[in-house]
């Protein structure tokens, strides 16, 4: 794969030129941002410097709907690559002997397994999937099954999704067949996901000309962001009320729980003071709330609060140590800053290098200091 990435002055973050069949494709994290985030939650810039980077190392192209970035409020961004990539890809390939998919069905108080092409017998239901990839030198083709239970898309609400109330038998049969292509082929698909094996659903068909995308920043004349000072949530903030605040812990840059707290309340209620707070974020150079200092905080809590009302008295807590600190004396002593997973300091031995499927995906992580593969990354 051959692939150029370059730092412009005029253009900020990590340009990135794919070659296609169809001719080369750029993105920055400017077009991304603008054309091709699903969902309703602000991106960082980890997370489209990871998406740049699969779409680097995989060559996948966004504008032809071969991957989407996908964010929902303050959810951990997710990146999905079409099904059809992974078919393509495997007939293209010289080993690839053909594959055989269906969906796993049982009878009401039965014991016994029925494997179908696709159709479940009347009476039945289905209750997984299975697929069988072959490939030239292997005696046995690989086989997968999977658990309709494990990957049935769910609402926010609990109740099944659209797309797999409507066409379970389908989506189950995908899941399959994805598992056994990546098993299958585990270079060419290190690091891709299909939407049928995360919870998504309606995400756009539509391809995008690259021809009608405007570079904000090149062509339009737009000034490169401004460099904005790195800051790490230095004060850690102990003895929450998990029901409250949604967990034990915080680390902020200053600003109090009680005060992230009312500012997530004012934003609830007013989407345009959710736009004003988002923009004080933004200038920052940060998406998360915690990123504030306390007396920003309480900038923007003056503009908000009621004339004649007072908060709340605040807890009755104070910063323990700051977030280098280790929590006990078992505490690894190379904890980090996720900035997938605000608030959370996490072990880079431990969790980033081991467990971390989103630094798979991309194949590095700038918050531990690695670079893409191409430029000496770790992996």
């Amino acid at each position: 794969m051959s692939t150029d990435v370059a730092s412009k002055t005029n253009n900020p973050g990590m340009e990135v030129t794919i070659h296609t069949p169809s001719g080369d494709v750029k993105l920055n994290p400017l077009i991304v941002r603008r054309y091709l985030v699903n969902g309703d939650g602000p991106v960082s810039e980890q997370e489209i410097a990871m998406f740049l980077g699969l779409c680097k190392y995989q060559n996948l192209n966004p504008f032809l709907r071969e991957a989407y970035l996908i964010k929902y409020g303050q959810q951990p961004a997710t990146i999905v690559t079409a099904k059809e990539v992974f078919l393509k890809r495997a007939y293209r390939s010289d080993d690839f002997h053909g594959h055989k998919a269906g969906i796993i069905c049982q009878a009401p108080e039965q014991s016994e397994l029925v494997y179908t092409q696709g159709i479940c017998p009347p009476g039945s239901k289905i209750v997984g999937g299975w697929a069988e990839v072959h490939k030239d030198g292997w005696t046995f083709p690989l086989r997968v099954e999977v658990d309709f239970a494990e990957y049935v898309g769910k609402k926010k609400d609990g109740t099944t999704n659209r797309m797999w109330s409507e066409k379970p038998a389908t989506m189950i049969r995908k899941v399959a067949l994805v598992q056994a292509l990546r098993e299958a082929f585990p270079d060419t698909y290190q690091g891709m996901y299909s939407e049928e094996e995360i919870e998504t659903e309606g995400l756009p068909r539509e391809t995008i000309d690259p021809e009608q995308v405007i570079d904000v920043s090149a062509e339009q004349g737009e000034k490169p962001e401004p460099q904005t000072e790195r800051r790490r949530r230095a004060n850690k903030f102990a003895g929450l009320d998990k029901a409250v605040f949604g967990t034990t812990e915080l680390n902020t840059c200053g600003a109090t729980p009680d005060q992230l707290l009312e500012l997530r309340g004012y934003m609830r209620e007013d989407k345009r003071v959710a736009d004003m707070v988002q923009r004080k974020l933004e200038g920052i150079g940060y998406s998360e709330l915690s990123y504030l200092r306390q007396d920003e905080a309480e900038e923007l809590i003056d503009l908000l609060r009621p004339a004649g009302t007072e908060p709340d008295p605040p807890q009755e807590m104070q910063p323990i140590g700051n977030s280098d600190a280790t929590n006990g004396d078992n505490a690894p002593d190379d904890l980090v800053d996720c900035p997938l997973r605000p608030g959370d300091r996490l072990s880079v031995s431990q969790y980033c290098k081991t467990i971390c499927q989103e630094r798979k995906a991309a194949g590095f992580c700038i918050a531990i200091g690695e670079n893409p593969p191409e430029k000496g990354g770790m992996l």
